[in-house]
């Protein structure tokens, strides 16, 4: 949208003498304004504006207003990473977005900073140091490479073998990509020698539209700009702080412990090393956000007391922190706080023009107002779920003279509330450009979360969202065939003939039939395995566990006998997949009603607004249950994204169906809370819903079946007890499962066996790797809700060693917030003796315990205590794992991390930030304790996953480190293990397929003896793991088009394909062509080309066969025998023309089957 359309100086009044005063430099205070009015007035000003919040959710809305108007413009500051206490394992996004937002203030643009209070604390890199790295690039400069790769390097740039993402780098050959920070696309830059020929920018996701530009600017993306000198100073004072006082022997172990890895990375030269933690050291040569600003920037308080009292509170906070943490080994024993004082704070704040809004008074402790100004705003009412109000409206707002301006959001939903106001006869254009002081009324095709009304301006602005519901992008993509990567050099592979072995990496190798790569696979006895190009197709990453038990023997015989051990269980296994599924798709499921006026207004009655991934899954699931299949769907959603409001949609048109519905829970605790959900969403439309559980007594269970087994309940939520034998339903229609990861395959079963044509609807966040391989296989649908809910934020996640004084300090920090804690410590025997532990750090701290070993009423007496706030902290076992959902508790303590997996962590995590505040989670281990390669893997992944939205993620991580197992046992690990997950597929594809009737012929490979040379050369691709990824393509290469997007892709990223690649491309696709006719054998040289066939059959007799014979008939002849063959004779032809006639005459005998 245009940044003139809110030309609020031309409304005059009010708003032009605010404008002119900030303008002319005068601090104003203004009061009675509008959250979206205050945006927008910012931005009409005419300068730089810092935004400044109490929180940094109210940054993100803010954000969120300003950059409806103009996005690239508008940057949002991440509160300071924590500098007092030392992580080992730190997501690095916050870092980034920081430096970003420095290097849009450092350039000439006009931009808009959304900041909260904690983050002016922080310290920044040196104004001048920052602005001195920047690298400006022109087209046609001389260019010294290796200095420029070496100076990326140093400015914390990752060197990758191809680039996707932020602050990360590839060179191949005379080309160089890069992903510059204060860019929104990657650049391409291609030398010739020394001179930079071009400059092109590119969107690496697909590499499509690459935009010559004539220069661009690299900025730094790092805040470690800091000379070796000042970081030998940081060393020394470093190692003199080991001879610190500390309060114990653990403190000063724990302290050399954290200097030692920080001057590790630092004499590595590590410059993605986040180093807030040792700003005290460095203090001297560092900046602070005010130095960035320009002078005539205008910093606006938003709401002055309660940014005031959060800039008192983080100061206050953070001292009584140093000063607990002192002593302990934590932090660093300097008088440098490491961030501002909030003297210094106020003190920057009054170098610049402040424009200060408050509610209702214009006291306020920054500044004496030059100029009060008061404002008329009026709040608009939303009319997502009732258009004839917003009619009605519109109407008399026109009829008392003002100005309506209709911020639809797009082209389609602007006609869309063009026809709706027509049906009321009011009649507004929809208008491209417009202004707020134009005197007459529009649509707008453009964004604007929400709107307002001036009463004295006689104008009202209509917001998008207060007439459409909130979507979001999503941000969760899954391609099925992405979900394993092709093999790359050191993993495990497997071979469909050799079996597993090691991938060595890729040799070329010269013979009688020219130069051509060959992927080098080493099994037991050190044995080697040549695997021509065009036979990688064979070749699949193993993606079993990480350390498959042995290699196999080279030859085959061995893993023959093994695959036909797996092939005789599989039969079994497929019948068991194809008879269950068939039922299902052979047997007529119930088609439940339509949605009715009942079904709309329990919808509407959802008091937030459903996000776009909501909306699709609700009419996924919908079509499923209306159509006359039986429903088997997966909703894969993340912790907190509404999947459970999905799941009562798909329950309330069941019962409007007449059926019953059973709601399974693995807990108690998460049984009784979708009880008490189901029975506040469906009070008052007349439905009854009951519980079993072992928090109900023996009365009310018996009860509960009767009405179960007569009808009288409509839903019923359980636990496992819905399995016993004495429950009975009198029509059960529908299963939802919770949490489904925490249920047995076997229990599932039970359940499916009561009825066989229930629908079934599957809830997960992370679902188990054999449910998510059934769900990527097509075996079963998946939905997927990928966006969170507007206002929850990403949990900032810390992996480190345990200490003490870290768990004090957390517990500490999160209860002056007045919120509380879950510490996970999964070891009933000794989980009291680690509670008196806790209680003894924080003895203010009301404290209880938790673990499944209680009586169920012991336990409930704890959760509910809990749930209401009756206690600070809970320590207990994974009880909390499962969905419980308390929105006052923010920070998690897990105890002993690394025993836990994957998608445990993530669930785990899941259970804070459920509300508005910003959640934290510690991930710790035992002290000096070496982590397996695969807890390791586990604790990067969990740290690595912050945002929202990555439950799926880590369901595939976990997929490729536990394997899927077999896909109806109960077992993590299966047959999978023996022969890989690929190939595991395959046969199990061949075994249903076969039960169908329907069996797949043994595929017979081609010899390819073709005298060309076909590799790629290691100048052109560098990275042997970028040369495997190409290989497999092109092993895949069936058909014209995909062999010319093979070639027109490649060039997209390495630049034009040199005349090897280019040839083996061919061979892959002559192959591929000679497979088709049924050539088992293939000859191709100066001499003479011969094609050696399997047999005499269809194949070979057809009419385009004999039309290439025709066309080549004076050099070619047919040989009819037992293995029949066509011979070309030449004599020394050569070996190129040769190629292209074999190329012509497989074509010519494929157009039966051209694609």
């Amino acid at each position: 949208m245009a940044l003139n359309f809110f030309d609020f100086s031309n409304l005059g009044g009010d708003y032009r003498s605010l404008i002119t005063a900030v303008h002319g430099g005068n601090n104003t205070s203004c009061i009675g304004m509008n959250q979206t009015e205050k945006v927008l007035v910012s931005r009409d000003i005419d300068r730089n504006v810092l935004y400044i919040t109490n929180d940094v959710l109210n940054a993100k809305r803010v954000q969120e207003i300003a950059s409806s108007m103009d996005y690239n413009s508008v940057y949002l500051l991440e509160n300071t990473i924590d500098p007092l206490v030392y992580k080992e394992v730190q997501n690095n996004d916050v870092n980034i977005e920081r430096i970003k937002t420095i290097s849009a203030l450092i350039s000439n643009k006009r931009s808009f900073v959304c900041a909260s209070v904690d983050a002016l604390f922080g310290f920044l890199p040196k104004f001048d140091r920052f602005a001195n790295a920047i690298i400006k690039l022109e087209y046609h400069d001389i260019v010294n490479r290796e200095e420029f790769i070496g100076k990326l390097t140093q400015m914390g740039y990752k060197r990758v073998e191809r680039v996707e993402k932020t602050c990360e780098f590839s060179v191949r050959g005379e080309v160089v990509d890069i992903f510059p920070i204060n860019e929104d696309f990657a650049v391409r830059l291609d030398f010739f020698d020394i001179q930079l020929q071009t400059i092109k920018k590119f969107n690496p996701t697909d590499m499509e539209n690459l935009i010559d530009v004539d220069d661009v600017e690299i900025c730094p993306c790092t805040d470690l700009l800091i000379s070796d000198v000042e970081i030998e100073e940081a060393i020394q004072k470093l190692e003199s702080l080991k001879n610190a006082d500390y309060n114990s022997v653990d403190s000063r172990v724990r302290f050399e412990t954290i200097a030692n890895d920080i001057i590790s990375k630092l004499k590595m030269g590590d410059r993605s090393f986040n180093l807030d933690y040792i700003f005290p050291l460095i203090k001297d040569n560092l900046s602070t956000l005010f130095d960035y600003l320009k002078q005539d920037t205008i910093i606006v308080i938003d709401e002055a007391k309660l940014v005031y009292d959060a800039l008192e509170k983080f100061d206050t906070d953070y001292k009584t922190r140093k000063k607990m943490l002192d002593a302990t080994g934590e932090i660093l024993q300097t008088k440098e706080l490491g961030v501002l004082k909030k003297e210094e704070a106020l003190q920057k704040l009054k170098d610049f023009t402040l424009l200060v809004h408050q509610k209702i008074t214009n006291a306020n402790r920054f500044i004496e107002p030059q100029m009060v100004i008061n404002f008329d705003t009026s709040a608009l009412t939303r009319y997502t779920t009732n258009l004839n109000e917003f009619v009605n409206d519109v109407q008399n707002w026109i009829m008392d003279g003002y100005k309506i301006f209709v911020f639809a959001g797009d082209e389609r939903q602007s006609r869309a509330i063009q026809r709706t106001l027509h049906s009321g006869q009011i009649h507004l254009e929809v208008k491209k450009t417009a202004r707020i002081s134009d005197m007459s009324s529009a649509i707008l095709p453009y964004k604007l979360p929400s709107g307002f009304a001036k009463i004295k301006e006689k104008r009202v602005i209509i917001g998008t969202y207060d007439i459409f519901a909130k979507k979001q992008e999503t941000s969760v993509q899954i391609n099925r065939q992405d979900v394993f990567s092709v093999p790359k050099v050191g993993d495990y592979v497997v071979h469909a003939v050799h079996g597993i072995g090691v991938c060595e990496g890729i040799t070329k190798l010269s013979g009688n039939f020219g130069t051509k790569d060959y992927v080098v696979v080493k099994y037991r006895d050190n044995d080697k395995l040549y695997v021509p190009i065009d036979q990688m197709d064979l070749l699949d990453r193993f993606s079993g566990s990480d350390n498959p038990t042995k290699l196999s023997k080279i030859g085959g015989a061995e893993f023959g006998a093994v695959k036909e051990r797996v092939r005789k269980n599989l039969k079994k296994l497929a019948f068991d997949l194809t008879k269950l599924y068939a039922e299902r798709e052979t047997r007529k499921g119930f088609s439940f009603v339509k949605d009715d006026e009942l079904q709309i207004e329990f919808e509407n009655a959802f008091p937030y607004t459903e996000t776009e991934d909501q909306l699709k899954a609700i009419a996924e699931i919908k079509s499923d249950m209306e159509s006359n299949k039986v429903m088997d769907r997966l909703l894969c959603g993340d912790v907190g994204f509404g999947k459970t409001e999905v799941a009562l949609r798909a329950v309330f048109k069941a019962v409007l169906s007449g059926k019953q519905v059973a709601f399974m829970a693995p807990t108690t605790i998460l049984s009784e809370q979708h009880y008490n959900t189901c029975l506040s969403r469906f009070n008052g439309f007349g439905i009854n819903v009951g519980v079993l559980n072992r928090f109900r007594s023996k009365e009310e269970i018996d009860e509960t079946l009767r009405k179960l087994k007569t009808g009288e309940l409509n839903v019923i939520c359980g636990t496992h007890r819905l399995l016993s034998d004495d429950v009975k339903f009198y029509d059960l229609g529908l299963i939802v499962l919770d949490e489904e990861q925490k249920f047995g395959v076997g229990d599932k079963e039970k359940l499916k066996l009561k009825k066989s044509n229930i629908d079934v609807l599957t809830l997960s966040a992370t679902p188990i790797p054999r449910t998510l391989h059934m769900s990527l296989s097509g075996i079963r649908d998946v939905s997927i809700i990928s966006t969170p809910p507007s206002e929850r934020l990403p949990v900032q996640t810390s992996v480190l060693e345990y200490s003490d004084a870290v768990v004090k300090d957390a517990i500490t920090r999160e209860l002056a917030r007045e919120g509380q804690v879950f510490i996970i410590y999964n070891r009933v025997e000794t989980i009291d003796q680690f509670a008196f532990k806790i209680r003894s750090l924080v003895p203010n701290a009301k404290i209880l315990v938790g673990h499944g070993q209680m009586k169920p009423t012991d336990l409930e007496t704890v959760m509910y205590k809990f749930y209401n706030r009756m206690a600070d902290v809970l320590i207990s076992t994974t009880i909390i794992e499962n969905g419980v959902d308390m929105n006052n508790a923010n920070t998690l303590i897990v105890i002993d991390a690394d025993k836990f997996g994957l998608s445990q962590l993530y669930q785990i995590r899941g259970r804070v930030g459920r509300g508005s505040r910003v959640g934290y989670a510690y991930l710790m281990y035992k002290k000096d304790k070496v982590l397996s390669d695969e807890s390791y893997k586990r604790l990067e992944a969990i740290s690595e996953f912050t945002e929202f939205g990555s439950g799926f993620k880590i369901a595939l991580r976990d997929l490729e480190i536990r394997g899927s197992g077999s896909v109806l046992g109960a077992e993590q690990h299966g047959h999978i293990e023996k022969v890989g997950y690929d190939l595991y597929c395959k046969m199990l594809n061949q075994a249903i397929e076969e039960l169908k009737g329907n069996p797949i012929p043994e595929e017979k490979d081609v010899l390819m003896r073709v005298n060309i040379d076909a590799f790629i050369p290691d100048s052109y691709i560098e990275s042997a793991n970028d040369r495997m990824t190409i290989y497999k393509n092109i092993s895949r290469i069936r058909t014209l088009a995909e062999r010319d997007k093979l070639i027109l892709d490649t060039e997209k990223v390495y630049g034009t394909c040199p005349q090897t690649l280019i040839n083996l491309v061919d061979i892959a696709y002559t192959k591929a062509l000679a497979k088709n006719i049924g050539v088992v054998e293939l000859y191709c040289t100066n001499a003479e080309i011969k094609l050696v066939f399997d047999s005499v059959d269809n194949k070979l007799m057809t009419d385009s066969v004999n039309k290439a014979i025709n066309k080549y008939s004076s050099v070619c002849v047919l040989n009819l025998k037992e293995m029949p063959t066509i011979n070309f004779r030449y004599n020394n032809g050569s070996n190129i023309d040769n190629f292209n006639t074999l190329k012509d005459f497989l074509n010519i005998s494929n157009e039966f089957d051209k694609k």
